[in-house]
């Protein structure tokens, strides 16, 4: 940025100038639309259910190192588990878990580009709740390669990532809900029923509003033996009844992972455009209706799912938490480029006008986001006798009919069976 600076100087001619104003102009335009036109190419893509081309859009801006390639790590592991490949997904959301942990050392003059110019200049870094969902999709992932241990692992990294932005005096948004609660059926798994209970507490705390919170509270601390608490709940509580098996000594379990919708998308801010705010997409999903038919006697349950976190509104308040910090920075710069503009203007006052036309339309409200999130999580949950099973999940809402069918799901005893589907 000392080009412009120095031009009071004589450093520069007035042609040199204008050609640098122009090309870094250019530049940033030309970043801020690669992202643009990739997103809608991607949005596009998935809408019709071409998972396949929206890889292919991504994978290439994926596999390029740049400020914008954590965004694009984010994008592709989430198609590529769309599109039912785990593994792999699973490479690339690991690449996209250190990128994300690496410290920033961004420059002096990067730094001072951000503000003459936008956030866009600087590394994305990812907030806090996409920092967790990193590790939630490789839980889930290694869920669907039936990878316990491996999933247990990622509730460890869920835990200690959740506990620190809490000791950090994070917001409440930090906490999601959903990853304690998937992180305490982990541990149920693996039969650690303290460590259960403890997550099922801390999603309690995070989001009350958890739909099914109360009855896992009250039947964790049974199974933790956790007499004390246990009667507490039961007295918060004194509606939930719990099932003749809630130990899990013969039944299994059928755990429904159900992706709802597509997550807000980022427009400027039409109060204040060199800032960007989420605005909530158009969704029709309301939930998924689930019909669970035993292979072996032909009887059927139905029930439904139910939302366990919305990420919609962790996105649009987290966005909302930094607006200070937001708006400090860009009228900052709207100073520094009337400064600049006016040292060059005392020298030239065209070439000071066309600094400052052009110091503003490099000013572009940082869009770049994971924007392939889901509006929210929801689970459906059901103890069941060993045995195999025909799940069919479907859609519910004003969108046209979305469903899946998973033909033979087998319960075994005090297991759980987890699976996974995302409608759009």
């Amino acid at each position: 940025m000392l080009f412009v600076v120095n031009t009071t100087k004589g450093i520069y001619n007035e042609l040199h100038i204008k050609k640098m104003t122009g090309t870094i102009v250019l530049f940033l335009l030309a970043g801020c639309s690669t992202f643009n036109r990739a997103s809608y190419q991607v949005q596009s893509h998935i809408l019709n259910g071409n998972y396949e081309k929206a890889i292919e859009v991504v994978k290439p801006l994926a596999e390029t190192p740049g400020d914008d390639q954590l965004i694009y790590l984010l994008d592709y592991g989430l198609l590529l588990q769309l599109k039912g490949d785990y593994r792999e997904s699973n490479k690339v959301f690991l690449k996209a878990e250190a990128t994300s942990e690496i410290k920033d050392y961004t420059s002096i003059s990067r730094s001072a580009g951000a503000i003459i110019f936008n956030e866009g200049m600087i590394q994305y870094k990812g907030d806090d709740y996409e920092k967790v969902l990193i590790n939630v999709y490789l839980a889930i992932n290694f869920l669907m390669l039936k990878e316990y241990d491996s999933a247990l692992v990622e509730a460890r990294k869920i835990n200690e990532k959740l506990t620190r932005y809490r000791d950090e005096a994070k917001k409440d948004y930090g906490q999601n809900g959903f990853a304690r609660v998937l992180s305490a059926m982990l541990w149920e798994q693996d039969r650690k029923w303290d460590d259960a209970y403890i997550d099922y507490k801390f999603a309690y705390e995070a989001d009350p509003n958890i739909r099914g919170i109360e009855k896992y509270l009250v039947e964790s601390a049974r199974r933790a033996q956790r007499m004390s608490e246990y009667r507490k709940w039961k007295k918060l509580f004194p509606h939930i009844q719990m099932d003749s098996d809630w130990g899990f000594g013969k039944s299994g379990e059928l755990v429904i992972i159900f992706q709802s919708g597509r997550g807000p998308v980022k427009r400027p801010n039409p109060n204040f455009r060199r800032i960007p705010e989420l605005v909530p997409r158009e969704n029709l999903i309301d939930n998924a209706k689930v019909t669970v038919e035993n292979l072996k006697t032909a009887k059927s349950i139905v029930g439904e799912t139910g939302v366990v976190f919305d990420l919609e509104s962790t996105a649009i308040n987290s966005l909302k938490s930094h607006y200070a910090g937001l708006i400090a920075k860009r009228v900052a710069g709207m100073v520094a480029k009337k400064k600049i503009a006016g040292r060059v203007a005392k020298e030239n006052e065209v070439l000071g006008l066309l600094t400052f036309v052009g110091l503003h339309l490099s000013d572009q409200t940082d869009l770049r986001q994971w924007m392939t999130l889901p509006q929210n999580f929801q689970l459906y949950r059901a103890k069941l006798a060993p045995g195999k099973y025909r799940i069919k999940v479907e859609a519910q809402g004003a969108s046209e009919s979305q469903s899946r069918v998973f033909e033979e799901v087998e319960v075994k005893k005090g297991r759980k069976a987890f699976l996974n589907w995302r409608a759009l």
